[in-house]
C-alpha cells in the first residue's frame, strides 16, 4: 500500500506530495491491505476477459487488474494513490515494475501520471508519461481556468481563456510570458480592478491581429496576446 503526504508550499502555491509506503495500521499490515479493509468488483467482457476492480471505503479506485489473455491471469496492474484530501496525485500504468520506492521514483516521469493541487483542491500541475515538464493550469478568483499551460510553451508561453459574466468564453488565443504559474496565480489572487476578471460585449471593438474584437479588454491578460479565435452570443 502506497500513501501520499502532502505539505503547503507557500513560495509554489501547491501542495508538495511525498510518496511513501504506509504505516501499518487497523487497514494495512506489512505494506499490505489487511483482509476484508477492501471490496473486489470482477467482470468479464465480451470476449471473456477478466476485470477486478478495488476500492476503499471512501469508494476511490485503488486497483485495476486486467487480463491480458483471455479469462484470468496473467494481469496487467494500474495503481491509484490519492493525498490526504481525496485527490488522485498519482497513476501508476502495467508497465512500471518496482519494488522499492527508489524504483518507483526512477519511472515517474517516464512512466506514471502525476498530479498536484492547491488548498482548494484544484488540478494546477499535471505530468504525463514521457512529457519533458509539467503542465500548468492557473484560475480566477471564480475559480475557472484561464491560463494553460503544456510542455512545449515551458517559460515561454501560455494559452489563455476569457469569460463574459455568465461563465461563457469570450476569447482565447496565446498570451507570450515567460512567468511561472505560482506568479501569475498571485496577479490574478490580487486581482483588485475587475475582480471578477470578465469580458463584456461593446460597440466599440478594439484591433489585435487584424481582428475587430467587439468585447472590453479587461480580463487577464490585456497585453502580449495573439486572439485566436472569439465567441459572440445571441
Amino acid at each position: 500500500r502506497l500513501t501520499a503526504t502532502t505539505a503547503w508550499n507557500s513560495s509554489t502555491g501547491m501542495n508538495e506530495v511525498s510518496i511513501g509506503l504506509a504505516p501499518d495500521n487497523s487497514y494495512t499490515s506489512g505494506g499490505y491491505y489487511r483482509a476484508g479493509t477492501l471490496v473486489k468488483k470482477t467482470t468479464r467482457d465480451e470476449d471473456d476477459r477478466e476485470t477486478q476492480v478495488f476500492s476503499n471505503a471512501s469508494g476511490q479506485t485503488l486497483l485495476v487488474r486486467k487480463a491480458t489473455g483471455s479469462g484470468s491471469a496473467p494481469y496487467a496492474d494500474t495503481y491509484y494513490v490519492y493525498d490526504d484530501f481525496g485527490n488522485l496525485v498519482l497513476a501508476i500504468p502495467p508497465k512500471v515494475a518496482f519494488s522499492t520506492l527508489a524504483e518507483l521514483n526512477s519511472q515517474l516521469d517516464a512512466l506514471c501520471y502525476q498530479y498536484r493541487y492547491d488548498r482548494y483542491n484544484r488540478l494546477v500541475e499535471k505530468r504525463l508519461p514521457g512529457k519533458s515538464a509539467w503542465e500548468s493550469v492557473v484560475y480566477d478568483k471564480q475559480g475557472r481556468a484561464v491560463l494553460t499551460q503544456d510542455a512545449n510553451q515551458t517559460s515561454k508561453q501560455w494559452s489563455f481563456v476569457k469569460y463574459d459574466s455568465q461563465g461563457r468564453v469570450a476569447y482565447s488565443g496565446l498570451f507570450s510570458s515567460a512567468a511561472s504559474r505560482s506568479s501569475l496565480q498571485a496577479t490574478l489572487d490580487n486581482m483588485s480592478s475587475n475582480a471578477l476578471n470578465n469580458e463584456s460585449r461593446t460597440d466599440t471593438p478594439f484591433s489585435l491581429n487584424g481582428l475587430d474584437i467587439y468585447y472590453t479588454n479587461a480580463a487577464f491578460p490585456t497585453g502580449d496576446m495573439t486572439v485566436m479565435s472569439v465567441n459572440y452570443y445571441d
